[in-house]
């Protein structure tokens, strides 16, 4: 007897814990599916505003708001040196936008991090890039915010290869999210 009483405890456990487990998998879907639908729509819009130049390379026409030159090397020049020297004007603010690219605001941010040493914590500071939408307000990096520092050419291009991840991004989504709607019906049977 005292075997069937303990089966059906745990039972009942099994039973609640795939309730919790259905639940969970029920947001993270919807949250998949948001975001499936958000990277649709950003990649529909880059895709129909994406220009190539002659020689068949994607086209970089950056626009920023305190380098005016077409030069891809001066614009790189600009690009690495806001990164390795910007400073926020105020406390209130981390963020700012240095320009658009493809109708995608292009923004640099501070970010501090608190690092214990010699039993002091000290704080350092760094800076990141990211390409933001202006339908979704997904942010898009490349390499983690950090640009070529060592090549102008290349750390103009920063921008684009971030945007550019929204194809590369949205069929993984996808897959995942198809992976959690069978396991979804798998679980709610």
């Amino acid at each position: 007897m005292a075997v069937l009483e303990s089966l059906r405890t745990a039972h009942f456990r099994e039973v609640n814990r795939s309730k919790r487990q259905v639940e969970h998998l029920q947001i993270d879907k919807e949250k998949t599916g948001s975001i499936v639908d958000k990277l649709t729509l950003d990649e529909s819009h880059y895709k129909r505003v994406l220009r190539f130049e002659p020689e068949g390379t994607k086209a970089n026409p950056i626009q920023l708001r305190e380098c005016t030159s077409v030069d891809s090397e001066e614009i790189g020049k600009y690009i690495i040196r806001q990164f390795q020297s910007w400073k926020p004007v105020s406390d209130d603010t981390d963020t700012l936008q240095l320009g658009s690219l493809y109708g995608y605001a292009l923004k640099i941010q501070r970010q501090a991090e608190s690092i214990m040493v010699n039993d002091k914590l000290e704080t350092h500071y760094s800076n990141h890039y990211f390409a933001e939408s202006p339908i979704t307000g997904i942010r898009y990096t490349y390499n983690q915010g950090i640009p070529n520092t060592d090549n102008p050419k290349l750390a103009a291009r920063h921008f684009l290869n971030a945007i550019d991840r929204v194809e590369a991004l949205n069929p993984g989504t996808r897959k995942n999210s198809m992976t959690l709607i069978k396991t979804f019906r798998c679980l709610s049977k």
